[in-house]
């Protein structure tokens, strides 16, 4: 079984070149703060969130979005009242769902 994709925070951190202990700093949290949040063992609050994105120069809900949520949320209404075609199952299998080349904070 696959391992989901890194969290959004950790993606847009590692993109912005930031270590889990600068971005503390400049959030005036704990290391084990962002670590947490990155596990998904702690859930930011409305102003941590804001702050984060701030530093990160993103939407809070960028990184506030849980790595299962993108899935859900490319449908398309057809996809949420019908089976998927064969052909669009054997498309899935093709690579990861998280996957974007057009989007800088994803995984790979």
């Amino acid at each position: 079984m696959a391992e989901p994709p890194d969290h959004p925070l950790r993606r847009m951190r590692r993109l912005r070149g930031l270590s889990q202990e600068q971005l503390a700093a400049f959030v005036g949290v704990s290391t084990k703060t962002i670590y947490n949040i990155e596990r998904d063992v702690h859930v930011p609050n409305v102003k941590l969130l804001a702050n984060l994105a701030q530093v990160l120069g993103c939407k809070p809900g960028r990184i506030a979005q849980p790595w299962w949520f993108r899935e859900w949320h490319q449908l398309n209404p057809r996809q949420m009242t019908e089976p998927p075609t064969r052909e669009e199952v054997a498309e899935a299998g093709n690579g990861p769902w998280w996957d974007d080349p057009e989007d800088p904070g994803a995984a790979g």
